[in-house]
């Protein structure tokens, strides 16, 4: 009889345990989907419901990286301002928030990044730093933020 009690307790318990972490990755989901359309409201109500500010897509996306690449630097502030982030995380291309902000021209998104210390030192999986990238698709105003003091 213990033995079919212990048995049913563990059941439940790993049932409840498995569901709290698909609610996590289903408010992860969320939290990319709201940062890439730019829903400022919908970003900082999943993340105050629990929603993890690094959590990676199977491309290594996160709420941050979309939001930069897109250019919604409301979003991209608030995701800043959460205790934890990471704001060098790489995808499984090596990118940064920083580096899809450069090739995209979002100017004020790249700003935000390096006021928060983001890295103009990290290069992609095609060894391109954020700079190259902002030179490459003609983004002088971003190259000249990216610049190194050793750079002319």
């Amino acid at each position: 009889m213990n033995k079919k009690l212990l048995l049913i307790s563990f059941l439940c318990i790993t049932e409840i345990t498995l569901s709290a972490q698909q609610n996590i990755a289903d408010l992860n989901v969320k939290l990319r989907t709201a940062a890439f359309s730019g829903n400022k409201n919908k970003v900082q109500d999943l993340l105050q419901n629990g929603a993890d500010v690094n959590a990676q897509n199977s491309y290594g996306m996160t709420a941050l990286i979309f939001a930069a690449v897109k250019g919604h630097d409301g979003c991209v502030q608030l995701l800043l301002d959460t205790p934890c982030i990471n704001v060098n995380a790489q995808n499984t291309y090596g990118q940064t928030a920083l580096i899809c902000a450069a090739t995209h021209g979002m100017e004020p998104c790249v700003q935000l990044l390096l006021d928060h210390k983001a890295s103009i030192e990290i290069q992609d999986n095609e060894n391109q730093s954020a700079y190259n990238w902002a030179i490459t698709r003609r983004h002088q105003a971003i190259a000249n933020m990216l610049k190194k003091p050793d750079q002319k």
